[in-house]
């Protein structure tokens, strides 16, 4: 213990000098840390205490890498590459590999690298409360497109109709993001493809078609599925559009329809106490709540396997939008 506290002292005290030895032992202990975190269930506790782990181990290893360039010969501003793609790559190279210089002088110790370092630090440390996700297949169009990037906050606060949500398969243990369609106590059902809640028709209103290109998407590379018979000569794909409105929704948001088919019309299910019934947007093409785990669906939904709620999508050549 004393040597790692000397280590971490040393990693804060920017004006003396590091050899490869210690720079990449301190790495490589970074990393570890770094790459478990990564390799944990999202928002699990592990996971948390990885990622706060990384960001104070994040401060005295730019201090390392700025002591190294430092006994390298180089100058210690270097250190900004390490935020770099691909350059990052390199530096780290130089830092692990090259000799340090003999009569290399110590630098005086930067305010600014400092708060640079404790900037970076923050990234990691984000990632306590704040989750990455991409959209791998279609069950939420229009709301989310294959290929979206999702960041989302993880869950607080209760539950309500119309509210995406992320959350873990209870018998898979998979991700899965829905909408939230039906709280503990409701009754609810599919009649003709329209959610029916506590006995009342959820409030929905036509608003023509939405259209996208016939062509794969997702990681499975699929084509999606059209309304539309000439969609292979038009290599265009309609589906029927709406807007939806839970009880309590602040406002519509939008569900597709492709065909008639046999979930469009379910039994009634009385949602038990700790559960929802979770909804994709586009009707047709979702396995959720209306089929059970059972047959690859999900069943109810129990409330303490929620995990985040979707701030905004990040989609290349879409720029950023919010999330409804």
């Amino acid at each position: 213990m004393p040597r790692v506290a000397g280590l971490i002292r040393d990693g804060l005290d920017w004006s003396g000098l590091t050899g490869r030895g210690v720079f990449a032992g301190v790495s490589a202990a970074t990393f570890a840390v770094f790459l478990g975190a990564v390799a944990l269930p999202p928002f699990a506790l592990a996971e948390a205490l990885a990622w706060l782990l990384t960001a104070l181990l994040t401060v005295p290893w730019m201090g390392h890498a700025r002591r190294r360039l430092r006994d390298m010969g180089w100058t210690g501003w270097l250190m900004l590459l390490l935020i770099l793609p691909v350059l990052n790559i390199a530096l780290l190279g130089a830092l692990l590999l090259i000799k340090g210089k003999a009569g290399a002088m110590p630098g005086q110790p930067r305010r600014f690298g400092l708060i640079l370092a404790c900037l970076v630090a923050l990234v990691p440390a984000s990632r306590i409360v704040l989750h990455p996700f991409d959209i791998p297949a279609g069950s939420m169009k229009p709301t989310l497109l294959p290929g979206d990037y999702l960041l989302t906050a993880r869950w607080t606060g209760e539950a309500a109709r119309g509210d995406i949500a992320v959350f873990t398969h209870l018998v898979t243990g998979q991700i899965y993001i829905k909408r939230i369609a039906a709280l503990p106590g409701d009754s609810v059902q599919m009649r003709e493809g329209r959610v029916v809640l506590n006995g009342q028709d959820v409030a929905q209103q036509d608003e023509g078609n939405w259209s996208e290109p016939l062509g794969p998407s997702g990681r499975n590379a699929s084509l999606p599925r059209c309304a539309n018979r000439d969609a292979v000569t038009t290599r265009r794909c309609d589906k029927a559009l709406a807007g939806e409105q839970f009880p309590g929704e602040a406002q519509p948001h939008r569900v597709l329809n492709i065909m008639t088919g046999p979930m469009d019309d379910t039994p009634v299910l009385d949602v038990p106490k700790g559960h929802l019934v979770m909804l994709g947007d586009n009707r047709d093409n979702s396995l959720d709540s209306r089929v059970s785990p059972s047959a690859g669906g999900l069943g109810f939904v129990p409330v303490n396997t929620l995990l985040a709620r979707p701030i905004v999508v990040l989609r290349w050549g879409d720029g950023i939008r919010s999330v409804r």
